[in-house]
């Protein structure tokens, strides 16, 4: 494991930097767009406008650059951290099912690359 500063890496999958807009949707039915940070097969690096807790179920659709695919999943918030006001960078945690990220990594990337 990593451990940078305090920081101690707890990830068991490894993530890969790309964006990818997303929308989510809270428990309460509140949805917002943003983009991912980084994904695995596990789970997404977010941004959001939302202090999301830690614990809180949401729904993401994942919306593909190349063809305009929405790929949905559920997921459990599983860290938000502060990182401007009203900006947080917040992690979440696939539920009952995984994604291929070097897929969505060459669509993105090819999609960039034509554009």
């Amino acid at each position: 494991m990593e451990v940078e500063g305090d920081f101690k890496e707890k990830r068991a999958n490894k993530r890969f930097p790309i964006t990818i807009p997303l929308t989510c949707c809270d428990s309460f039915g509140n949805m917002g767009y943003t983009e991912t940070r980084d994904i695995s097969t596990a789970g997404l690096g977010i941004m959001s406008n939302t202090n999301l807790p830690a614990g809180s179920p949401v729904e993401i659709f994942l919306q593909m650059p190349d063809n305009g695919q929405k790929i949905y999943r559920k997921a459990t918030v599983i860290w938000s951290v502060s990182i401007a006001s009203g900006m947080f960078r917040v992690g979440v945690q696939l539920r009952d099912s995984i994604l291929n990220p070097i897929a969505l990594i060459l669509r993105a990337v090819n999609y960039q690359q034509r554009h």
